[in-house]
This record gives structure tokens, C-alpha cells and sequence, in this order.
């Protein structure tokens, strides 16, 4: 029975000593939050570091092409100072464009493109027009792709106007900035297109 006890005690040390203990350990991203704070502060900002339900349910997954852990990993991987200087470069100071429309034709159909956010994105505009204005009884339709894959801008919805006698179309894109260690939700773009 001493026997059995003794060699059980053992393995059971030799278990300890051998088990992972790091994969029950959670990431220490307290210097991370800290200077994400201090950046939300002094430039007025909203990004966070994403949790994990975050993630997941927001299909993060397929926008980072990462789990989470890896996407946590990443974060810790990154020198402070480095992860600091990626999220002040993703900060927006112009949330407006104004984009001219050139017709030759009297009614048609057209599309028109336009970078915005320092050329990390590009949005499109399908519109219909009758000479000098947009055609009212056809709702444009918008787009935005992505040109930077480390930061960029991911709309989530947009609202659009006709104003300016009907010679502009106004668009209003919601979503978030997208860096490679969190976002911005809650962000918008206005982007104008005149006729």
C-alpha cells in the first residue's frame, strides 16, 4: 500500500512538473490597455483591444485571418511603443471627402470611385443621373473596399441624401477602424459626391 502510494505521489509530481502551466495562465495585456488609454485620452478616441466574444461574434476571424489567441499573441509579441505608434498612425483627421462628377451625357448610368482615409479605402457610388442632377427615382447603391490591409476602414452600414438641389449625394458610412491590434467602432466617414 506505501508502495502504491509513493508511486502514485510520484507521478503525480512528475504530471506537475510537465503540465503546461502557461495554458492556464491569462495574457497580461494590462501595459497594452494602459497605453491604449492614454491614446483614447490624448487624441480623443475610442479603440479597444477585442475580446474574445468580441471577436468571435463579429466575424474578427475571417477579418484578421487568426484565431484569437493568435490575434492575443500578436498583441504580445509587440514591443508597447510599436503597438502605441500602429494605433496613432489609424487615427483619422479628415472624416470628409468631396468628390466632382464629370457627365458628358445627358441620362445615364454611371459610377464614380473615390479614395478616402488617407487611401486606405475606396469607395464606389452607383448612381443614375438626368444631365445636371441625380436621378431621384433611383436610389445610388455604395461601396468601400479596402487598399491598406493593416489598417483600414470596415463599413458596416451607410445612409445616404440627395442635397444641393439634388446635385450632390451625401454618403454617411458607419463602422470601425481596423488596425492589426483592435478598432475603433463607432466611426464614420462623409463622402460627397457633386454633379
Amino acid at each position: 500500500m506505501k508502495k502504491i502510494c509513493v508511486l502514485l505521489t510520484s507521478f503525480l509530481i512528475v504530471c506537475l512538473f510537465t503540465f503546461n502551466v502557461k495554458a492556464l495562465e491569462t495574457p497580461n495585456l494590462s501595459n497594452y490597455e494602459n497605453a491604449l488609454a492614454e491614446i483614447n485620452k490624448e487624441y480623443h478616441t475610442h479603440f479597444i483591444i477585442l475580446t474574445e466574444e468580441q471577436y468571435k461574434t463579429e466575424n474578427y476571424q475571417s477579418i484578421y485571418n487568426k484565431t484569437y489567441d493568435e490575434y492575443i499573441q500578436n498583441i504580445l509579441d509587440t514591443d508597447v511603443e510599436i503597438f502605441k505608434s500602429e494605433f496613432i498612425k489609424a487615427i483619422s483627421y479628415n472624416d470628409n471627402a468631396e468628390v466632382q462628377i464629370n457627365t458628358n451625357a445627358r441620362s445615364t448610368f454611371g459610377t464614380k470611385s473615390v479614395n478616402f482615409y488617407e487611401n486606405k479605402n475606396r469607395m464606389t457610388l452607383s448612381y443614375k443621373y438626368n444631365g445636371r442632377t441625380f436621378d431621384t427615382s433611383y436610389k445610388p447603391s455604395a461601396t468601400v473596399q479596402r487598399l491598406n490591409s493593416s489598417v483600414f476602414f470596415l463599413m458596416r452600414s451607410y445612409t445616404g441624401s440627395f442635397k444641393n438641389s439634388n446635385r450632390t449625394y451625401s454618403v454617411i458610412a458607419s463602422g470601425e477602424i481596423v488596425t492589426g491590434f483592435g478598432v475603433q467602432k463607432g466611426h464614420k466617414f462623409t463622402v460627397n459626391f457633386n454633379l
